[in-house]
């Protein structure tokens, strides 16, 4: 089963589309129930024989379950799920951070085209009565994705130790579970910042060579944002950047005067979870300011969105079974398949040694 809320929203079972709609006749949203009924209440007793009700992908977290309403497989399912996301959730703004293309089969090809590559010189194609129009030209490639076969796949299993089920530890599984989910979005969004930086090999400077007369590391930011970029056809809309190097860009050290800040204190947001720093951006001059610690520090990458770094998701968490009876483990083994593509290498700049 995939995970995400949208669980929630589906037709495609009958018994979640039961769930969802007693909920709303009943006023209750359905993510809130989810995320608020204990696991204890769906799984009252793991030693119990006298329902053993099969739950593809989960069977070995939840052996056996005592019903406790009519769809109890199905909400367990939900629960696992949402257990898993809620963990997920504060790492999951990579979806945010770049472009997602969901890929409903295993090879994708999205079309690479870019209105620079259209149109030469208005002289060149100067209307004559009696002549055909000029064809616009330009290139019409493709930027493929490939999650065939074993493509892309990653995996891991879920330690879930026996005795926790035996002593019907909810708090140890669902703990364990918030935890995995965190560690895969986290790991998944270094993951995909690595591969950006590493893509973009042209379009690439120092922080010494981009920050101008002033010497100041807002003034690299604003020479990508405003020139660089720009001067491909191109207008940047996100930065990416570590929190020691948004720190440094805050408060510079200016010769023996100690730190100066820079840039105001109300231009950061300071709630932890909200990394994409609005007043900052405007500052900058672009849309999103992404500070989190995927990003390596003394590198920063400045990017068109739609054109820069695109991610082609086959599958997002998924849960298989898992029992391995000479570690006294079971539990359930999570897996993505995702692939990632550079676009336009020039919708991209990469600051270094900042």
């Amino acid at each position: 089963m995939n995970i995400g809320r949208s669980l929630l929203y589906s037709d495609e079972l009958d018994e979640i589309k039961h769930l969802r709609e007693t909920l709303y006749n009943s006023n209750v949203d359905p993510a809130d129930f989810i995320r608020k009924i204990p696991l204890a209440a769906i799984v009252k007793d793991f030693e119990s024989n006298k329902v053993r009700s099969e739950i593809p992908g989960l069977r070995s977290v939840f052996p056996q379950l005592k019903e406790t309403v009519a769809i109890t497989t199905a909400l367990a399912q939900l629960k696992i799920a949402d257990t898993v996301l809620e963990g997920a959730e504060p790492y999951g703004y990579w979806k945010d951070v770049w472009r997602v293309e969901m890929m409903d089969t295993p090879k994708l090809s999205v079309p690479k085209s870019t209105s620079s590559d259209l149109v030469p010189s208005l002289e060149d194609i100067k209307g004559t009565d009696g002549t055909p129009a000029k064809i616009e030209g330009g290139q019409f490639t493709s930027i493929d994705f490939d999650c065939s076969d074993d493509k892309g796949y990653y995996r891991v299993a879920a330690q879930i130790k026996r005795n926790w089920l035996k002593d019907n530890n909810f708090r140890a599984i669902e703990t364990h579970l918030k935890q995995l989910g965190e560690a895969w979005y986290y790991r998944l969004g270094g993951f995909l910042f690595t591969a950006h930086a590493a893509g973009v090999t042209v379009s690439t400077d120092t922080k010494a060579n981009l920050d101008g007369v002033s010497n100041t590391f807002l003034e690299a930011l604003i020479n990508m944002v405003e020139a660089k970029i720009p001067a491909n056809r191109f207008t940047p809309d996100t930065i990416i950047m570590h929190p020691n190097d948004a720190y440094a860009t805050k408060v510079e050290q200016w010769g023996t005067a100690g730190p100066i800040p820079l840039v105001s204190n109300q231009y950061f947001d300071r709630n932890a979870t909200n990394v994409n720093n609005s007043g900052f951006a405007a500052v900058t001059g672009v849309k999103n300011v992404w500070i989190t610690p995927w990003a390596t520090e003394n590198t920063v990458l400045c990017f068109q969105k739609e054109k820069g770094f695109i991610i082609g998701l086959r599958q997002d968490l998924e849960f298989e079974d898992f029992d391995d009876n000479l570690m006294g483990l079971q539990g359930a083994v999570t897996s993505m398949r995702i692939d990632k593509q550079i676009g336009y290498e020039t919708s991209n700049y990469k600051a270094t040694s900042f």
